[in-house]
């Protein structure tokens, strides 16, 4: 039996997701068999999923080509369980197929690894759905009624209610402005001293998180045990994008603009545009956060280009063809199977985005010259106003292998819904931080960034351990209370 720690790597890499979303019930029940019982019961469970599987399956000469695995019956998954999002990075690198298939217990899967096989699988949003993915993990994970799902599905597509509480405009506002608070007095709390940054950090954004999204009455803003108890859940069980992603992006974005001098000061710069003071009262408006600061901009897509950690999913729900333009090759992708976009290896991927890749330049997501395209921009309609913000899924000033790469959010149909929210809280937290503190080491010395754990597809890498460091009120805003405005 696999410990059941592994059971994190589930939620965004799209195999474990299905396996455990579509055995949730049976594990539920095996858990409380004795340990004996429940290894003998689980191996036959896999002998009987796995085995007519191997023994039957034949590869399509339509379908992309397939791959066994060394290990018999389980090499696949074995892979996964191991090597988590650097598996198919493994697989790319020893075959070098756009795409190609594998089997899992139970499961057929198609993992896209070009940015030319990912545009080619969004040309059919369709039959390469998210949507039944979602519908599944309602069934599973959360028993609600098939009436239920049926109503929700309605705008399971953004669509609806989904689309018009997560676009710029007033109703997200609302939002913004109940977390706005939330943050407002939790940097108020935030004094000098030598802390644990990543704790201090994921605190302060975890609150505010909450109270934009259930009210300042939300359990959680009142009782430090509860959260500490959530997140232990969270952290061993299921990642939710709504706070998980967010809690960690901010946190690395924080500790890598500190740690790059002439990086901060940059942000700062801009920033300080943004700010208007009145005594103690420093007043950031949140909508030139993200129309005029072009830079912390950049550097926040460049942090998700760097950690997130999580391959797109698909469920394909008709058999449908897709055809690469550049060898004239047409595959068939058949009913019933998963489509995964290998995000985690093309956002790092030299190929696209060149000999320094690996280093932390911001710049590539910044205009080159002025004959470089807009921000793509999404309109807010206010009850006076009339304005457009950035869209932080959709770079403007990089190539089209790039922009397809970039999928932090999603890709092709299927966008995050609440990333307009996610780089609003995250912009304001950040602006606070540079602006009103100084971070460093513990002995006063440069902030280091720490390494990431082992990545299995968490949905976005996690610091290995703490890091102490020393936080620190800049001159001038030893009392400072921060209050937020959208103009």
């Amino acid at each position: 039996m696999f410990p059941i720690a592994t059971i994190p790597t589930f939620q965004t890499w799209p195999i474990g997701w299905a396996i455990y979303i579509l055995t949730y019930d049976t594990v539920v029940e095996l858990l409380r068999l004795p340990r004996d019982t429940m290894a003998y019961l689980a191996n036959v469970l896999w002998s009987l999923l796995v085995l007519p599987q191997e023994l039957l399956r034949t590869s399509k000469s339509s379908e992309p080509p397939y791959l066994t695995n060394g290990l018999p019956l389980l090499g696949h998954l074995w892979g996964i369980f191991t090597k988590g999002s650097g598996y198919v990075k493994m697989l790319d690198q020893k075959y070098r197929l756009p795409l190609f298939a594998m089997t899992v217990p139970g499961y057929h899967v198609y993992a896209a690894t070009t940015p030319e096989a990912v545009r080619a699988i969004h040309k059919n949003p369709k039959t390469m759905e998210f949507t039944e993915i979602q519908k599944i993990a309602m069934r599973k994970l959360f028993y609600y009624p098939e009436e239920a799902i049926d109503t929700l599905g309605i705008h399971l597509n953004g669509d609806g209610t989904l689309k018009l509480i997560n676009k710029p405009g007033p109703e997200l506002d609302e939002v913004n402005e109940k977390g706005q608070v939330e943050l407002a007095k939790q940097m108020l709390e935030l004094n000098d001293g030598v802390v644990p940054l990543c704790l201090t950090m994921r605190r302060k954004l975890t609150l505010s998180i909450c109270a934009a999204l259930w009210g300042p009455d939300y359990p959680l803003l009142h009782d430090p045990h509860l959260e500490e108890d959530f997140w232990t859940w969270v952290d061993h069980f299921l990642e939710f994008a709504d706070l998980a992603s967010p809690r960690h992006h901010g946190v690395w974005l924080v500790m890598m603009i500190f740690s790059k001098p002439e990086l901060l000061r940059q942000v700062r710069d801009e920033v300080a545009g943004c700010i208007t003071a009145d005594g103690p009262h420093h007043v950031i408006d949140t909508t030139k956060l993200k129309t005029e600061c072009p830079i912390l901009l950049a550097t926040f897509r460049e942090t998700l280009r760097h950690y997130m950690d999580f391959s797109l999913n698909r469920w394909v729900g008709d058999d449908t063809e897709v055809r690469l333009p550049s060898t004239d090759q047409i595959f068939s992708l058949k009913k019933g199977s998963i489509v995964q976009v290998a995000s985690p290896l093309m956002q790092m991927q030299e190929s696209i985005w060149g000999v320094d890749t690996n280093e932390f330049k911001p710049c590539r997501f910044m205009a080159k010259s002025t004959a470089c395209p807009a921000e793509t921009r999404t309109k807010v309609y206010g009850v006076n106003s009339r304005t457009s913000v950035p869209d932080p899924a959709r770079p403007a000033h990089v190539t089209k292998d790039q922009k397809t790469a970039f999928s932090a959010f999603g890709g092709g149909a299927h966008v995050c819904p609440g990333r307009h929210f996610a780089f609003h809280i995250i912009a304001a937290f950040t602006a606070v931080i540079v602006s009103g503190y100084d971070i460093a080491g513990p002995d006063g010395g440069r902030l280091e960034v720490p390494e990431t754990e082992k990545s299995l597809g968490h949905g976005i890498k996690l610091p290995h351990g703490d890091v102490d460091a020393l936080v620190t009120r800049r001159a001038g805003y030893e009392d400072a209370e921060w209050l937020f405005s959208m103009s």
